[in-house]
Formats: structure tokens, C-alpha cells, sequence
């Protein structure tokens, strides 16, 4: 079975564990919010996610996140806020997979989640960046922080 499929089959399980770590970072407009609110945008968020997952194509997760990033930058969340949001999905998954994946499977299976939520995040600090510096064109690539040789 493919990852993705049993992501999917114990989504109901996942998403209320990621709103659980949500909720115990105690960010001030995550806090705010109805636990329903929360559970909504992270199934959302989950469902882009392992459709990348699943189709090796991170296009409409990017495109999703740079919907978040405006909207929540407009109603004043912290960067670090929006960040934490994809770090409690991301441990959540990782969890999941690390007590019902196969450990020969380890790598792989955690290299799909995390390449394509990293995609998320970078996406997400360089909108962040971009809309604080009154929305000039800034980019970066984590790749720029490995060093080559």
C-alpha cells in the first residue's frame, strides 16, 4: 500500500493529534480560534499534502500556501505562527509513519512528507518575506544553504 493511501485511511487519526500540538504552542491567534477552525485548515493542509505526496507534484500544495501566507499575513499572524502550524502536521505524520511504517521503509516515506512540507515552508518564509518588504519579489532556496563541492 502506498504511503498516501494509509496516511488517507488514518486521517482521523492524525489531524486531531496535529491540532493537539497546535494548541499546546499557545500562539495567540491559533489559540483564538475554535479547535473545529484549526482541525479544517490542518485537514486541508493534510489533504494537499499527501495529494502531493501521492502525485509527486507539489504545484497546487505551493500554490495553497501562498493563499495561507496572504491570508494570514493580512490578519496579522507571525510568521512563526503559520510555521508552527506545518511543524504540527509534519511531527504528526512523522509519528505516524515511525509506529506503522516498516523501518526499511523509514527513509523514503519520511523523504516524501518532509520534501514536499519543506516545498510548503520555504514557500510560505519567502511570501512572508516578500509581503513584509510591501510585496517586492524575494526569493531564496533552501538548497543555497548546503554547501557545495
Amino acid at each position: 500500500m502506498y504511503l498516501s493511501e494509509i496516511l488517507k485511511e488514518n486521517k482521523d487519526e492524525i489531524i486531531p493529534k496535529a491540532v493537539k500540538t497546535l494548541a499546546g504552542a499557545n500562539f495567540q491567534k491559533y489559540s483564538l480560534l475554535d479547535d473545529d477552525v484549526n482541525l479544517e485548515r490542518l485537514n486541508n493542509l493534510f489533504d494537499l499534502c499527501i495529494e502531493a505526496v501521492s502525485k509527486k507534484d507539489v504545484t497546487q500544495f505551493v500554490t495553497y500556501v501562498k493563499h495561507i501566507a496572504n491570508e494570514r499575513y493580512e490578519k496579522d499572524y507571525d510568521f512563526q505562527e503559520v510555521n508552527a502550524a506545518f511543524n504540527a502536521l509534519e511531527e504528526t505524520i512523522w509519528s505516524f509513519i515511525l509506529t506503522n511504517i516498516e523501518q526499511e521503509n523509514y527513509r523514503e516515506e519520511l523523504g516524501r512528507v518532509t520534501s514536499v512540507l519543506s516545498a510548503g515552508k520555504e514557500t510560505l518564509a519567502a511570501m512572508y518575506a516578500s509581503l513584509a518588504n510591501k510585496n517586492k519579489n524575494i526569493t531564496f532556496s533552501v538548497s543555497d544553504l548546503y554547501c557545495r563541492e
